[in-house]
């Protein structure tokens, strides 16, 4: 509490009237204090929120792969927002260089994503897995980088041959190609922090 307000709660004739003052602001305070703790938490959600919010494709992406290509491409423009700016990416438009080896007779994936300044980036491969549903486990357990949006997914099963990223043609016979797009936000804000204030105890 602060001084000049004790100086004016021991300034009161009746000591019993000041007791009960005291006992009123200390609560107030407490409320106060408790108040501006969840104030805090809500900003901090809200925080969270928009920026997850600032990164999400905004129209389909459509992924694809062509005859004698190392990678996917889209064949059909779409725009995404990163970090808050809005990118336009034409139909087209090459994914980044895949790196990694599968062996043989296992699945592994990438993730594209693309920034505020329009650059798609590629994810570290995931770890060779038994079939294609352990291999999407294994990739949608991957964070999306911060202020990046995703494009999609790509995974490669290989029959036959190792597949060596950015050397084999994703149409060669011992690689069978799956591609997701992604449509929308996939950054996870977090829980939320923010909880029922304590109900006040002021009485009038």
């Amino acid at each position: 509490m602060g001084e000049s307000v004790k100086r004016r709660i021991n300034g009161i004739a009746n000591k019993n009237d000041a007791f009960e003052l005291r006992k009123l602001l200390d609560a107030a305070r407490s409320d106060l204090t408790e108040l501006r703790t969840e104030l805090a938490a809500l900003v901090a959600d809200a925080t969270d929120l928009t920026a997850a919010n600032r990164s999400k494709t905004l129209t389909a992406p459509t992924l694809t792969i062509a005859g004698g290509k190392k990678t996917a491409e889209t064949t059909g423009a779409f725009f995404a927002m990163a970090g808050g700016t809005i990118r336009y990416v034409a139909a087209g438009t090459d994914m980044s260089a895949l790196v990694g080896t599968i062996a043989d007779a296992k699945t592994a994936g990438w993730a594209f994503y693309i920034d505020s300044a329009g650059t798609i980036t590629t994810s570290a491969k995931t770890a060779d897995a038994a079939d294609l549903a352990a291999a999407v486990a294994l990739m949608i357990a991957v964070a999306v980088p911060a202020n990046k949006a995703l494009i999609g997914y790509l995974f490669v099963s290989t029959s036959g041959a190792t597949f060596v990223g950015g050397t084999t043609d994703l149409d060669a016979g011992t690689a069978t190609d799956v591609y997701f797009s992604f449509l929308g936000n996939a950054t996870d804000p977090g829980a939320m922090t923010a909880t029922t204030p304590a109900a006040l105890t002021l009485e009038a």
